[in-house]
């Protein structure tokens, strides 16, 4: 059936789910669908002719298309036009541990005189160690934007982040839990006429990694800029039960957008929020550090 699959993008954005729960999609080997032409993710605002599967981004308005048989509830394509937040999952390298098991299975099986203790220590070692269950949220965000909608964002995200991982606990004994992640990371990029990486995680401390495009020795100190972006942690942990207070993400948002921060009533206007920058030796790249 067709019908949660709308025309019209004030009908996909009621279909939206409403709780926020991110949804988890196993995409197997294919990747997301994406606009042809920005790139921009599948989701609940294109829209869709059904009949011939051809589609419109909602950001760029190019026309895409799927094949009109994918288009059937519990495919990938009806859960993107159909949930606010998917998290995509692939296989690891493309492996199927499930040969794996079954060999090990046969193996146990033939050897009758492995005693039920020994066989109990070979699947403990066989089996393979479960990862933490993540989802990533990327904020990629205008240093243009004005002051006013510069300060809005962390308390959007700081909402929408309590009320996701609120919703793990209160579900943690649902049948669907598994698909609830109960941790998140949350990283900070800002792009203007040069864009920066942000360390968040550190308290009363903006860090950042700036790199600026136009630079002319910019190849040079490529092998170096990459260097120091692979041993930085540009991605915060946030937990489901602790304290979100998101102050780095708060501390670096001021530093662009020049307002100050006050701990009680959240953000205020200002411009006496003192921050300084770093560009290291003049190759484009270097570090931003504000406090």
């Amino acid at each position: 059936s067709n019908s949660n699959i709308s025309n019209s993008n004030s009908n996909n954005s009621s279909n939206q789910d409403a709780t926020g729960v991110v949804v988890v999609c196993e995409g197997g080997a294919l990747p997301p669908i994406l606009c042809t032409s920005c790139l921009a993710y599948m989701n609940p605002y294109v829209q869709m002719d059904v009949g011939t599967g051809i589609w419109s981004c909602a950001l760029c308005g190019h026309q895409n298309a799927v094949p009109v048989e994918e288009l059937r509830e519990g495919s990938r394509i009806a859960t993107a036009l159909s949930s606010a937040c998917v998290e995509y999952r692939q296989p690891h390298d493309g492996v199927d541990d499930s040969d794996d098991n079954d060999n090990d299975n046969d193996n146990s099986d033939d050897n009758d005189t492995t005693s039920n203790d020994n066989d109990t220590t070979s699947n403990d070692k066989n089996k393979p160690e479960e990862k933490e269950d993540y989802c990533t949220y990327l904020l990629v965000v205008d240093e243009n934007l004005s002051p006013r909608d510069g300060q809005a964002i962390a308390p959007a995200v700081e909402a929408i982040f309590k009320e996701q991982l609120a919703s793990s606990i209160r579900d943690g004994d649902d049948e669907d839990a598994h698909a609830r992640p109960t941790k998140a990371r949350i990283g900070l990029v800002v792009f203007g006429k040069s864009v920066s990486m942000y360390q968040l995680g550190f308290a009363g401390l903006s860090s950042a990694h700036t790199y600026i495009p136009e630079d002319p020795n910019e190849d040079a100190a490529e092998d170096e800029f990459d260097r120091q972006m692979e041993e930085r942690a540009y991605l915060a942990d946030i937990q489901a039960g602790h304290d979100f207070t998101f102050t780095s993400l708060r501390n670096s948002l001021a530093s662009v957008f020049g307002v100050s921060i006050d701990d009680n009533d959240g953000y205020g206007y200002g411009y006496d929020y003192d921050y300084g920058y770093n560009y290291g030796n003049g190759n484009g790249n270097g570090n931003a550090a504000n406090g």
